[in-house]
């Protein structure tokens, strides 16, 4: 063990070093995820799809009072397969509250009242990108939407989709859904959270292949456009909150009921499996429009 420790540090090349280590059962090695440049595609072929990968620092939780601090968004151009014939540069744009952080969210970006006094978004700029894409990306749509449409009114009007929800991680050999856990089981990290960061990160991770050779982008594209029931757990006790949210509920503050989107396949298992969860539930429907998958209000 000593003398190959002493093979591994003395070799002068990083990668090598990485090469080295990876061979051990004992351990992993992460890489950084590549910059901007350092990623190929296919700039021939004729795109079909044209996306946003976005992801925003807010000054909190509640769109209502929060505002956006930082937008980053990365656009990319599809095959009809799924494959990047264009990526665009990832661009960022950040914006003063007027009024002063709270102190968990610099501890969280780095951002701080400083760095963001006297800027403002370039709503000429994003605005007209956003006008031209067929789907607006985000890992937590739900949330990213909910302060991207108070902002920018436009986006109200694009099909969102949740690389988060919309995609199937644990059936792709992922044991969790949050971007730095996907990223570390990708075998690669971001240690800068923010939003330009994460937008790419983000757009990396999507332009992989999944198991049956299609990036996941691809898979996230399909889904957006499958039809989806909401299927609302009525009546649904409340000492069984945790098995629905694990299950991928969410709660509805609206109709104050637990609910899940599935897919026309997959909505008779639902109703049978809400059926054996619990006896009072009354389980009822709706067909939701592409447009308004992610929308909260």
């Amino acid at each position: 063990m000593k003398d190959a420790t002493m093979k591994i540090l003395t070799l002068g090349d990083e990668e090598a070093r990485a090469n080295a280590l990876e061979r051990h059962a004992d351990y992993r090695v992460l890489r950084r995820v590549p910059d901007f440049g350092q990623v190929a595609y296919q700039p021939l072929e004729h795109p079909t799809v044209r996306i946003a990968v976005v992801d925003t620092e807010t000054t909190g939780l509640n769109p209502a009072t929060d505002a956006v601090i930082e937008l980053g968004m990365t656009v990319v151009e599809l095959c009809a397969e799924g494959a990047p014939v264009v990526i665009h540069a990832p661009e960022s744009w950040t914006n003063d509250p007027g009024f002063p952080l709270p102190p968990q969210i610099t501890d969280l970006t780095g951002l701080t009242d400083e760095l963001l006094a006297g800027t403002a978004f370039d709503d000429g700029a994003i605005n007209d990108t956003l006008r031209y894409v067929d789907l607006i990306v985000a890992h937590n749509a739900a949330f990213d939407r909910a302060f991207m449409t108070k902002a920018f009114p436009l986006t109200a009007e694009r099909q969102w989709a949740c690389s988060c929800r919309d995609i199937d991680w644990r059936a792709e050999g992922f044991d969790g859904h949050a971007l730095g856990h996907l990223l570390t089981q990708a075998g690669r990290f971001n240690d800068v959270h923010r939003a330009g960061a994460d937008s790419w990160s983000l757009t990396w991770l999507l332009l992989q292949d999944a198991k049956d050779g299609r990036t996941f982008a691809s898979h996230l594209i399909e889904a957006a456009n499958t039809p989806v029931h909401r299927v609302y757990a009525a009546h649904a006790p409340f000492n069984i909150k945790e098995k629905l949210k694990s299950a991928g509920y969410r709660w509805d503050p609206r109709k104050h009921f637990w609910y899940r989107d599935r897919s026309p396949a997959e909505f008779e298992s639902e109703l049978e499996w809400l059926a054996d969860l619990n006896p009072n539930i009354r389980p009822f429907s709706q067909e939701v429009h592409p447009l308004d998958r992610h929308a909260t209000h």
